[in-house]
């Protein structure tokens, strides 16, 4: 289902078994917050079990919204984190007569607080700092709470410093690059935050709502739009990975076959890509670096060579290179495909198929799709 709200264009699919999926493309100008009630509306239209905005909604987009703002715990503080969840009627209230100025002024706590971490941490790593490689630190933000204070936030601060430098050095990066490039992660974050348009807020915002309503529903921007198309494609041109984001590394979570990263047989799942290197250039580190950032360094054209650096720790840590020459990745095995299988039934031996999606995808109109063929394999 198709339909458009002031220039957005929203497309509802219904899965057999599974909640509705929604992908709402904005207008080329971004989000504006007169747009977010109409667009809450358009997602509660297009759902298959809620109708309307209810006090648990509400409830739960603050807490979606909380945890795309600092996932990692680092940054706000429980009061910051109270004093959100107190306002949430006073957030919905405002979106209905276009005033957005409490999302606005979350983010400048968090930008605040970002600010306060880059200065922690430039004085911290300053010329007398010393590695602790017996210092704690607990990685999984849900197994503990926000800070409480200032000098509890340190605390937390500190141990992930002692490991953010270690893994910087495992890289065979001398200590003092290791200090000024932690240093220089600290000021994007701080960056990425002050420089985020209202616009880019209002999208955080409109995602948090989706989230609140089902684990299948999001609202994508632009570029998470671009994401998913490429996504939804059965050929692509790149090295065949599938990756992820985790504690500022980025992750492989599996090879496609025939991609090229298969083929080299050297990588494996959850090695670490550290640095990327274009052919005939000095790699680039991309530790900290957004993910999609890191993916678009790793695309390109068939038959061009990238160089990752890979950390892998297992038994033992080591690092080394791995030279792939981009291809045209057809991704057969993402395909709907059928099987016939002998059981039997009340008795009596029958042969029936089994038709596997293991993943959804289309193209451009009169494409290829995962409705055309699992179509052609029920036919067949």
């Amino acid at each position: 289902m198709a339909f458009r709200v002031m220039g957005m264009l929203f497309v509802v699919s219904a899965i057999a078994g599974r909640p509705s999926v929604a992908r709402v493309v904005p207008p080329p100008a971004g989000m504006q917050c007169a747009v977010l009630p109409q667009l809450f509306n358009g997602f509660l239209n297009g759902h298959y079990l809620h109708k309307s905005i209810t006090d648990e909604i509400r409830a739960h987009t603050i807490e979606q919204l909380i945890k795309s703002m600092d996932p990692s715990k680092t940054m706000l503080l429980k009061s910051d984190v109270s004093q959100l969840r107190s306002q949430t009627g006073a957030i919905f209230a405002g979106l209905e007569n276009g005033d957005c100025s409490l999302i606005e002024k979350a983010y400048a706590t968090l930008s605040a607080r970002a600010q306060e971490n880059e200065d922690f941490v430039r004085k911290f790593v300053g010329k007398s700092y010393i590695l602790d490689e017996n210092a704690q630190v607990r990685l999984d933000a849900d197994k503990r709470e926000f800070p409480a204070t200032f000098e509890e936030r340190k605390s937390i601060l500190k141990g992930l410093v002692h490991f953010q430098i270690s893994n910087y050095l495992l890289t065979k990066m001398k200590l003092e690059d290791a200090r000024n490039q932690l240093v220089h992660r600290y000021e994007l974050i701080t960056r990425r935050i002050r420089e985020r348009q209202s616009g880019e807020a209002l999208n955080t915002f409109a995602d948090a709502f989706a989230n609140a309503l089902d684990p299948h529903s999001s609202y994508m921007s632009p570029e998470t739009d671009e994401d998913f198309r490429i996504s939804m494609q059965l050929s692509l041109d790149g090295i065949g990975a599938q990756l992820s984001s985790e504690d500022g590394f980025t992750v492989i979570e599996d090879t496609i076959p025939g991609g090229g990263a298969e083929k080299c047989g050297k990588l494996k799942p959850r090695d670490k890509i550290i640095a990327v290197a274009q052919d005939g250039q000095k790699p680039v580190p991309v530790i900290d670096m957004d993910l999609r950032d890191v993916v678009k360094m790793i695309r390109g054209k068939k038959g061009t060579r990238v160089t990752l650096t890979i950390l892998r720790q297992a038994e033992k840590t080591e690092t080394f290179d791995v030279a792939i020459i981009r291809d045209k990745i057809d991704m057969k095995d993402s395909a709907a495909k059928i099987s016939y299988e002998t059981r039997t039934i009340r008795g009596r031996q029958s042969r029936i198929g089994v038709i596997e999606l293991p993943s959804f995808y289309g193209g451009p109109k009169g494409g290829r799709s995962c409705a055309a063929d699992v179509k052609a394999l029920l036919e067949e």
